[in-house]
Formats: C-alpha cells, sequence, structure tokens
C-alpha cells in the first residue's frame, strides 16, 4: 500500500521529488528501496514463523511420575504440579509438559466442586423470600447506640429499621418480630422468610431459636469471617454511613425521626443500580415492568417534545 501510495503521487501529483515524497510519509530511502526489491522478487508479503519449541520429550518414566503426582495432589494446577515435583525431587519437566501429559489424562480441571455450604445459594425471585439482617454501631449524642435493619433481597426493600440503646438477644429478636408483623399472613410462603444473619450472640441463643421456630423462618448463618455471606445488608450499611445524616442527631428520639425519613426516602424515591434505577418500592409491592414501560414513554414523550420544541424555533 506504501509503494501504490508513492507511485500515485509520483505519477497525479505536483511536480515533487522521491525524497520530499518519502519525507511526508516519514520513510526511510533504505527501506523505500529495500521494500521495491522484495516487490519486484515477489517477496514483499510477510512471513509468519511460528516458533517451535525445541525440547526433549519427557521419558515415560518422568510421564509416570507426573500422573501419580497429578492424582494424589488433585487440587494442583499444572504450574504448580510442576514446582512441587521438583521440590519434591521427583521429576523436572518444565510446566508446559506437565500440562501435556495431564491433558493426555484427562487430569486438567480436576477441581472437586465445592461442599454444599459454601455453594451460594440462587437468588431470591420474589418478595420476602430471603431477608438479610444485622446490627451496626452509630456514635451521636455523647454515647454508641445499635441499629438494627432487615432488609428484603430481593427488591432491596428496608422492611424494617430501628435504632436499640442496647443490643441484647431480646432487643434483636424483637426488632425482627416487628418486621414480621409487617408481613401480612396471606404472603407468607411456607419457610419463609429464609433469614440470613452473621454468627455473632444475638443470633445463635435460645432466643433466636424460639423466634425461627415460632414463626416457621428458615435460619440461615452466614459463612465465619466472610462478610459477603451477607453482603447485601453490609453495602446498605454502607450506604447508610454515606447518606444517612444520623451522626448529627441530637438525641434518641431525634435520631428514630431522622431513620423514619430516611428509610421512606431509601424505599419510595431512591433509585437502586440493582433495579434499573427504580425504587425498592416498585419491586417489593409494585409492578417493575409497568413502572420500567412508563418510563419509557415518558422518555419518549419528552424527546418528541424537545425535538417539536427546537423544530418551532427554526422557523423564520
Amino acid at each position: 500500500m506504501v509503494l501504490k501510495t508513492v507511485q500515485q503521487a509520483q505519477a497525479h501529483g505536483p511536480q515533487r521529488s522521491l525524497e520530499a515524497i518519502l519525507a511526508d510519509l516519514g520513510l526511510p530511502r533504505t527501506t523505500y528501496f529495500r521494500w521495491v526489491a522484495r516487490a519486484d522478487a515477489g517477496q514483499l508479503a510477510d512471513q509468519v514463523v511460528v516458533p517451535q519449541r525445541p525440547a526433549i520429550p519427557p521419558t515415560p518414566q518422568e510421564a509416570d511420575a507426573v500422573v501419580d503426582f497429578a492424582r494424589a495432589n488433585p487440587l494442583l494446577g499444572y504450574k504448580r504440579l510442576a514446582y512441587a515435583l521438583m521440590l519434591e525431587k521427583k521429576a523436572f519437566v518444565l510446566p508446559w509438559m506437565v500440562r501435556d501429559i495431564m491433558a493426555q489424562h484427562e487430569l486438567l480441571g480436576r477441581r472437586q466442586p465445592p461442599p454444599e455450604a459454601l455453594v451460594r445459594p440462587p437468588e431470591a425471585d420474589h418478595p420476602d423470600q430471603r431477608w438479610h439482617t444485622d446490627l451496626m454501631v452509630w456514635w451521636f449524642a455523647d454515647r454508641w447506640f445499635w441499629m438494627i435493619d432487615v432488609l428484603d433481597a430481593y427488591s432491596r426493600y428496608l422492611v424494617h429499621c430501628q435504632l436499640l440503646l442496647t443490643a441484647r438477644a431480646e432487643d434483636v429478636t424483637l426488632a425482627v418480630q416487628t418486621a414480621l408483623d409487617t408481613l401480612p399472613l396471606e404472603r407468607r410462603r411456607a419457610g419463609e422468610p429464609e433469614i440470613v444473619h452473621d454468627n455473632s450472640g444475638q443470633f445463635i441463643g435460645r432466643e433466636w431459636a424460639a423466634l425461627v421456630h415460632a414463626t416457621d423462618m428458615t435460619n440461615v448463618r452466614a459463612r465465619p469471617h466472610h462478610p459477603q455471606s451477607n453482603g447485601r445488608d453490609e453495602r446498605v450499611h454502607r450506604t447508610f454511613r454515606e447518606e444517612m445524616p444520623l451522626d448529627q442527631a441530637e438525641t434518641f428520639y431525634h435520631a428514630q425521626e431522622v431513620i423514619r425519613r430516611y428509610r421512606s426516602y431509601y424505599n419510595e424515591r431512591r433509585p437502586h443500580s440493582a433495579l434499573r434505577y427504580l425504587p425498592p418500592r416498585e419491586f417489593y409491592r409494585g409492578d417493575p415492568t409497568a413502572a420500567l414501560a412508563a418510563r419509557a414513554d415518558a422518555c419518549r414523550a419528552a424527546a418528541a417534545a424537545r425535538q417539536a420544541y427546537w423544530q418551532a424555533r427554526q422557523q423564520p
């Protein structure tokens, strides 16, 4: 393509020297004439050279050592297994050799599936199927207070949010019972809601066990030292810290009013990114399909009005 460009510039352009044309293209003279010579010889196309590994294949004894060691250590990937073989002085073969041997014996991808307890459950597909609850602490009015919330996993709706003076087991169970009282009996299904919580003392005592048994909930403990298991509620706590002005509360009763107002805003008017920027109320007790359709219709109507506005301004 470059050679053709030079030829066209010499034939159809103004009278310019070859040096000036090459300077415009940023092409050295030596490179240009080398390409011309290769074109005359029919060797202008690049040749793709596929590198070959000049390695001697492993011996049958080394291959057997790799296979035996791989079967005895199913959790090791081929690279780690190659260096483990070297550390054990069983075979000194390179990782790519180990991979080829393991592929021949169908030993790649041998990891066992995780235990059932570590498999993430399927996402909730309807409101009140799974709730998340947790405690967090706040400092205001010269002391620490506790706050407990109950979050619906499907809709991200804050079913209940309450400030506590103490975080005893009876305080926590009473708060969760208050959340359950907001759920009509005709909406409840057997074993629901599944209540997800951490392993703090309030959720493993007799009071909690009695509540779960009496209300036919399903008790779900998060993995120890694994906050992601209750990640939805942890994320809500971060949102609280960023948006709820609870630190400015002057009294316990003032803080209760702040929480009430924020919960109403969060559920009714705050767009949620995981809900296609609808508020949680639409997914909890509303009709999200209809809400999305209404929003799309409003956007189309606004676009039509916008177009009409600018067309009217362009008319003389």
